[in-house]
């Protein structure tokens, strides 16, 4: 019982709008010991999930098995957001390194800067993925899946500043912004 409410703790993070970025809020000890040794040359990635958009891509992926993404796992039994979260995660972490470190399900970290390129490419990716743009499509007014943040000042882990996730909504959707 006392492991699952820490496992949910690491999944949620709480992130407020503040006048110099955003603040990150309800960090455990060992996710603020990993921000608080982020830098320039080693970033981290933070999503901020909207669990209303899980909620209905697994709804959507559950009852249009065809419509999943190729590279999405099957889930065993019905398709849950921790479902689409974990494969959201094991695509975006799949990178030429090996898959990068999650800490809890809401940040990678440490990155190089290459890597950290990547991840970023993967995510962009995903907004133009032909299943999750003909979700999206589907269900307008969908909020985006993950707010994905950048940390790199070790000084002031809790402070972090959106990524530079943009694509052209005619070549894709806002799954992540």
């Amino acid at each position: 019982m006392h492991l699952h409410a820490i496992q949910k703790k690491e999944d949620r993070l709480q992130v407020l709008a503040a006048s110099d970025g955003r603040r990150i809020t309800t960090l455990t000890e060992t996710q603020r010991r990993v921000l608080d040794k982020c830098s320039d040359d080693d970033p981290a990635v933070v999503f901020d999930w909207s669990e209303s958009a899980l909620t209905a891509l697994a709804a959507h992926f559950g009852a249009f098995v065809a419509a999943r993404p190729p590279w999405m796992a099957a889930p065993a039994g019905v398709a849950t957001p921790e479902w689409v979260k974990n494969q959201l995660l094991i695509h975006v972490t799949a990178i030429a390194a090996g898959a990068r470190p999650l800490q809890g399900r809401c940040i990678i970290a440490p990155l190089s800067l290459q890597e950290y390129s990547e991840v970023i490419s993967r995510i962009t990716y995903l907004c133009t993925e032909p299943n999750i743009v003909a979700a999206y499509a589907a269900h307008a007014g969908w909020q985006p899946i993950a707010r994905v943040l950048f940390v790199a000042d070790g000084c002031r882990p809790a402070l972090a500043v959106n990524a530079n996730v943009a694509v052209a909504p005619a070549y894709g959707c806002q799954a992540f912004v």
